[in-house]
């Protein structure tokens, strides 16, 4: 549990629908802190990310607006946003992340990841 350990559980990440995946790349918010912030949903050119009223509310992602451009990525102050395409390849899957998660990571790298 995130609150407990920092691990984020995948009961704690709203996960798009297998055939939502299927249709391609889309964001994933593992955004858990209550802070004023909104920048992804200012940046959504689909206005596919609401956050509300209250700026401190968690960003809530419509999956059937997402197309996985990553504009909310890249300006995620708190890098807590990534985009997968699930069946990019063959038995893989295409990650991208914010670069400054590890600076050692380049294009069309192979790497394992966790279950999530």
């Amino acid at each position: 549990m995130f609150k407990n350990d920092g691990i984020l559980l995948s009961s704690e990440v709203p996960l798009p629908s297998e055939e939502k995946l299927k249709k391609g790349k889309l964001a994933i918010i593992e955004c858990v802190e209550n802070i004023p912030c909104n920048p992804c949903e200012t940046s959504c050119p689909q206005n596919a990310i609401n956050i509300g009223k209250n700026i401190c509310d968690l960003p809530q992602i419509d999956y059937s607006k997402c197309t996985g451009c990553s504009l909310c990525l890249a300006i995620c102050p708190g890098l807590a946003i990534f985009a997968v395409n699930k069946y990019a390849m063959d038995n893989k899957a295409e990650i991208t992340i914010p670069y400054e998660l590890n600076t050692s990571l380049h294009k069309g790298m192979t790497v394992n990841t966790i279950d999530r």
